[in-house]
């Protein structure tokens, strides 16, 4: 619920979306060996090619979905789907940090949303 904020037991309250947040950029530091096999089948497998559009559903933090933009180009396009909506914040502020033009867009939702049957 929005505006709600725990109490941690030792005088520190932190609202719930930080929490996750805090979560969502501790996985971000430690999937090193998910980024090196998921780049590995990426490399293998899907060899993207400039101007081609991705869809990256799960995309966690967006490591993955960033490298791929870097492949696809200018005239290409990456979409990170992820239904942790803290692992897309920590996903938006990595593509800011870049500070420039990346084909990318990370969207909050599900398989479902994106892909309905």
């Amino acid at each position: 619920e929005a505006g709600t904020v725990l109490s941690l037991g030792v005088g520190i309250a932190m609202d719930p979306f930080q929490l996750a947040v805090n979560d969502a950029q501790m996985y971000h530091q430690h999937s090193n060996l998910q980024f090196r096999q998921g780049q590995a089948l990426i490399d293998k497998v899907l060899k993207p090619k400039i101007g081609e559009t991705i869809l990256d559903l799960g995309c966690g933090t967006g490591r993955l979905t960033i490298n791929l933009a870097s492949q696809v180009g200018s005239s290409g396009h990456v979409v990170g789907v992820d239904p942790d909506q803290s692992r897309i914040a920590v996903a938006a502020a990595e593509l800011r940090a870049l500070h420039g033009h990346v084909p990318v867009t990370f969207l909050q939702g599900s398989t479902k949303e994106a892909m309905p049957l």
